[in-house]
């Protein structure tokens, strides 16, 4: 539970990746397109705005497919609270619906805002942030990232004042809190203000959710309120967060599923693989599952590998380093928050967690929708799809012709759009 603190979404969640001739656009929630294939990558709509790449570079679209932030950027973040995070040469600061730098480019990491503030890693001279550099190098952008090199994360405010400054590691406020590491190793909660509500006292901690945090208290886990009061006692040796009233946990080798008081609602099987986590209502469960090797540079699965597969190569995918066990299943159904199958076991090669009351599902090699009741929205016909955010959902398939017209850019200064689609 230690590593979670010390590791760092840099960009969040985004689809990247394709073949020759394929590219991302948008579908709405009745998989009608809305905006035809044509960007490199893209990310969710936040706060009407979606980030896309175009050129190399990332700038940000409406909901009409419209350019209100031209692409000039290495790195950027969602849109929240009026702003978003971006990078070039390295560099983190904030621009506004505009595209105006609103906070200079000066951090080594910054993250979303919430309750007015911000997580960010400022800048370390020496080794450390040259290590940092050639870390953050082998990771995906859009993977968690170990940070441990970083010993001065702090939070800023929307007009880029500090707030606080020195902890050794800061998360996302939730619920008016932030989870903080000390340099003596221990973890505590701070206020907008950047002041303790909850001292750091704990062995590991998770952020709260629901107006719960499970805290570590002699090597076991129980949870909090948000006045640090201890609500359900430490006895589990894996926690995890709060969702829809239900919470995954481990005690004495046992998993099951708890309520916010600390009872058990129903058992998970001890051998089971897969994380049970809660959302709309809803958990995913699976059957029939199956031990595969994966190449996590192409996708390419197998049931054994090779005895000629060498142990290091210097092209990506060739050695044993790029293949990982994983557990899969090709039978997945879904729970509610009692245990009760809400959508029995179907042949699914994946699926995903509701939003907006879809369900992200592939069959037959290819990727749908179906609502939570196992009922068919969008049949499976793309190579790829994301989750719905604001009613859309970024999709990925074949390159529309040239003749289509591109999105352009809107006037400069024009963040806001009329619901006619109008300038």
């Amino acid at each position: 539970m230690l590593s979670i603190l010390l590791l760092f979404n840099i960009l969040g969640v985004y689809a990247q990746g394709r073949s020759l001739g394929e590219a991302y656009g948008f579908i709405n929630a009745k998989g009608d397109v809305v905006l035809s294939p044509r960007y490199e990558a893209v990310r969710d709509f936040s706060e009407g705005l979606a980030g896309v790449k175009m050129g190399g570079k990332w700038g940000w679209i409406d909901r009409k497919g419209r350019l209100v932030i031209e692409p000039k950027f290495d790195c950027i973040s969602d849109f929240s609270e009026g702003l978003a995070a971006v990078c070039e040469n390295e560099k983190w600061g904030y621009v506004n619906r505009k595209g105006e730098i609103v906070i200079p480019l000066r951090f080594v990491l910054a993250s979303d805002f919430s309750f007015g503030v911000a997580s960010v890693a400022f800048e370390e001279e020496g080794e450390s942030l040259k290590k940092l550099k050639k870390l953050m190098k082998k990771f995906p952008p859009n993977t968690l990232v170990p940070l441990s090199t970083i010993k001065d994360w702090g939070f800023v405010d929307r007009k880029g004042n500090v707030i606080a400054r020195g902890f050794w590691a800061t998360r996302c406020m939730v619920d008016g809190l932030a989870l903080v590491r000390v340099e003596n190793g221990k973890y505590g909660f701070v206020s907008p203000s950047g002041e303790f509500k909850i001292a750091p006292r704990f062995s590991g901690a998770c952020s709260f959710s629901e107006g719960l945090a499970a805290v570590e208290v002699g090597e076991r886990y129980g949870y909090i309120d948000r006045f640090g009061k201890m609500v359900i006692e430490p006895r589990f040796e894996h926690p995890a967060s709060f969702h829809c009233g239900r919470a995954a946990v481990v005690e004495n080798g046992a998993r099951f599923v708890i309520n916010k008081k600390g009872e058990k609602v129903f058992e998970i099987k001890r051998d089971y693989p897969f994380s049970v986590e809660f959302r709309e209502g809803l958990a995913r469960m699976a059957k029939g599952i199956q031990w595969i090797w994966v190449n996590v540079s192409t996708g390419k699965e197998m049931e054994k590998l090779p005895e000629d597969i060498p142990d290091f190569s210097f092209f990506d995918g060739d050695d044993k380093s790029s293949w990982e066990r994983r557990a899969v299943s090709r039978e997945w159904g879904f729970v509610d928050t009692n245990g009760d199958w809400v959508i029995p076991c179907a042949l699914f090669q994946f699926v995903g967690l509701p939003f907006e009351g879809r369900i992200r599902v592939k069959a037959g090699g290819k990727y749908g929708y179906i609502n939570k009741k196992g009922g068919w929205v969008v049949k499976p016909r793309f190579i790829d799809c994301g989750n719905f955010h604001e009613g859309l959902a970024w999709f990925r398939g074949k390159i529309v012709p040239r003749d289509v017209p591109q999105p352009r850019a809107l006037s400069p200064g024009a963040g806001k759009v009329d619901e006619k689609g109008g300038d």
